[in-house]
């Protein structure tokens, strides 16, 4: 059975080392706490941002934590109301922690929220004091407490000065010095009238129309927020810090939220919050402080999660995808007792393999996949299942909502599965099916679309040699994209618009990825002795990573026990019962096919780094092709070149072929 890894993955582990780094209290005395940087974690759509906040906030036991979606929020809910529910998680008991409270912060929100009659202050003011005291509030046992709480509020002196910025139009007329003695006169434990009005009017404030009080108020009221927080924990540096997990801090709910912790949070002014922060995509807010050259930074297998400080108070990290070792033990679940081996007796490493190769690790489309397996009739042969699973536009549908973006334009998904017919989505820029459409909304969603690596998903192992550009799908995206008949109709068109302006490598792909073989084994012919050995090698590379068309990935209709592999081998390459084809030709024709056909062999940095990460193990999942490639790298070696360079490079080729890719 396929295990729920959130939380557990190597990746996800890591954070939570982070984050533990953070949390644990001060040894020895009490020492002022040190300020803790809020963590921004990015990711694309379905990357496990979600998830991996859930399994961290289920395994806090021990110290106050707080999870928000803000995205879920964000229909008629502002900023106090995010407020408040921190507020109530925090105030929740823990063992052996000590209860925080958030008198004062509960009292101005509800102060704040109270209809309270806008053109008589002193009935306003009465009705104020009625609701703060009486019993069943549970806010305040004597109107003395409305001073306390006012206190706390303007205990900040920033306070002073944005509060007379949220001042009624009808107060603006009062003489600066005088409001500003009146303010200070409710640092007065008598001064109730003073503290009640000061209430009073941040109510008409915030119950004001206008976006500029409201937003001065919750300014106010989240730095009322942050200083109870701070006198929480007043003498109390031993305890544990608070961890505060907010999930979509792109949305623009949590954007307020973002800039509220990031301006009222300093290292001067040290607060207990330990702040990891998930977005999908780049928060507007943040556009100017180089987060984007802090989320180039590669997140290396095996390397420990490293955010990099984006500005004071802001760390700022990429969520990477899984590797191949955790994708592996996820799917060495599958294979229990009363399921049917592998053939060959590949087992474990082979699924494993098998898994990671159709999705690179992307999380959500490794738990749909391994969802999809482990529901699959338990008769069905391993190979079968793979090849059944996300094979047409409806089988993909789920998964292709989950990676693209929320609001795309009418249109804008055929557009990309269009697109994806290339391994470059650039490419379609200049394609005539994408200059034919009239230039609006699509047009600029589908270009800022492939200018964004969050959006495209674009795998980043830190080598664009092997990444490709920026404007490269994730190879699973990619997958489900091709699916759609869209992708799969243009071929035709785009090999004929290639050969029109004499870009012979392009139309060689296109015709393949058609079943053309005998065009694409031309142009790599054409160019064999004539080119180096090392870019002949590459463009067979690049050749063999065009993706197969369904009918090379289906489960087979004959009999157990034929290979299919090779039965579609010899269907491809049928046309040679030709004897006017020659050797050289027949060769290379045999070597591309199979090549085409069977998986990826073990990267050859020289010549294999090509710029396109997509890999399909399904067209000959067993790898019975390899023999044939060896036997045929080594003919042309042998047989057809007289070039030391040539032979050389070839042999070496063919001994990437020797045992299993797994």
């Amino acid at each position: 059975m396929v295990q729920d890894w959130a939380g557990i993955s190597e990746r996800d582990r890591s954070i939570a080392t982070y984050l533990d780094a953070m949390l644990v209290p001060n040894e020895g005395g009490r020492v002022r706490p040190p300020h803790q940087p809020l963590t921004l974690l990015v990711g694309p759509r379905g990357s496990g941002k979600t998830s991996l906040l859930g399994a961290l906030a289920a395994q806090a036991t021990e110290q106050p934590a707080a999870l928000l979606d803000l995205h879920r929020l964000a229909d008629g809910h502002d900023l106090l109301d995010v407020l408040e529910q921190l507020a109530a998680d925090y105030e929740r008991r823990l063992k052996d922690v000590p209860r925080m409270r958030f008198g004062a912060f509960r009292t101005v929100c509800t102060a704040l929220r109270l209809p309270l009659p806008r053109s008589d202050r002193p009935a306003a003011r009465a009705q104020l004091r009625r609701e703060l005291t009486r019993p069943s509030s549970g806010l305040l046992e004597d109107a003395s407490q409305v001073a306390s709480a006012a206190g706390a509020l303007t205990g900040i002196p920033a306070l002073l000065t944005n509060a007379l910025n949220v001042l009624p139009v009808a107060l603006k007329g009062l003489r600066r010095f005088a409001l500003s003695w009146r303010l200070y006169r409710i640092f007065h434990p008598g001064a109730v009238e003073s503290a009640l009005d000061l209430l009073v009017t941040l109510n008409y404030a915030y119950q004001n129309n206008t976006s500029r009080d409201r937003e001065g108020v919750q300014k106010v009221v989240g730095e009322l927020f942050v200083q109870c927080l701070r006198r929480a924990y007043h003498r109390k540096d031993w305890a544990v810090r608070c961890l505060l997990l907010l999930d979509n801090v792109d949305s623009p709910l949590g954007a307020e939220l973002l800039r509220l912790l990031l301006d009222e949070r300093t290292a001067q002014r040290p607060d207990p919050l330990v702040i990891l922060a998930a977005a999908g995509s780049y928060p507007t807010n943040l556009s100017a402080t180089g987060l984007d050259d802090a989320l180039g930074v590669c997140w290396p297998d095996g390397a420990g999660f490293e955010p990099v400080q984006v500005r004071e108070g802001l760390r700022a990290g990429p969520l990477r995808d899984l590797t191949r070792g955790e994708v592996a033990a996820q799917a060495a679940g599958l294979l229990v007792p009363g399921v049917p081996v592998t053939r060959q007796g590949a087992g474990a490493p082979w699924l494993g393999w098998a898994v990671y190769e159709m999705t690179q690790g992307q999380p959500a489309a490794t738990a749909a996949l391994l969802a999809l397996l482990e529901n699959a009739p338990r008769d069905l042969p391993w190979e079968d299942r793979l090849q059944t699973v996300l094979r047409t536009a409806s089988d993909t549908a789920e998964l292709r909502t989950r990676l693209l973006p929320l609001d795309a334009a009418d249109g804008f998904e055929k557009d990309l599965a269009r697109a994806a017919a290339a391994p470059d989505l650039a490419e379609a820029l200049v394609t005539g099916w994408f200059r034919a459409q009239d230039a609006g909304a699509r047009t600029e969603a589908f270009v800022a679309f492939c200018a964004d690596p969050l959006a495209t998903q674009h795998k980043d192992t830190g080598n664009p040699a092997v990444d490709g550009t920026r404007q490269t799908l994730h190879p699973v995206l990619r997958r489900v994209l091709l699916t759609m008949p869209e992708a799969q109709e243009i071929h035709g068109e785009l090999y004929r618009e290639a050969a029109a302006r004499a870009d012979a490598g392009t139309a060689a792909y296109h015709a393949l990825a058609g079943e053309d073989v005998a065009t694409a084994a031309g142009y790599l012919d054409s160019l064999f002795g004539v080119a180096q050995a090392e870019e002949w090698c590459r463009e067979l590379a690049r050749l063999r990573r065009v993706p197969l068309p369904p009918r090379l990935t289906s489960p087979p209709a004959t009999e157990a026990g034929i290979d299919v592999a090779w039965t579609r081998y010899e269907q491809l390459v049928a046309h040679l019962r030709d004897d006017s084809v020659d050797a050289q030709l027949r060769t290379i024709t045999r070597l591309l096919a199979a090549s085409w056909l069977a998986p990826e062999p073990k990267n050859d940095n020289a010549t294999d780094w090509v710029g396109d990460p997509y890999r399909d193990p399904l067209g000959d999942p067993y790898a019975s092709l390899y023999p044939e490639i060896n036997a045929r790298l080594k003919t042309l070696a042998a047989a057809h070149t007289q070039q030391a360079g040539y032979a050389l490079m070839l042999f070496q080729k063919a001994s990437q072929y020797d045992g299993k890719p797994w």
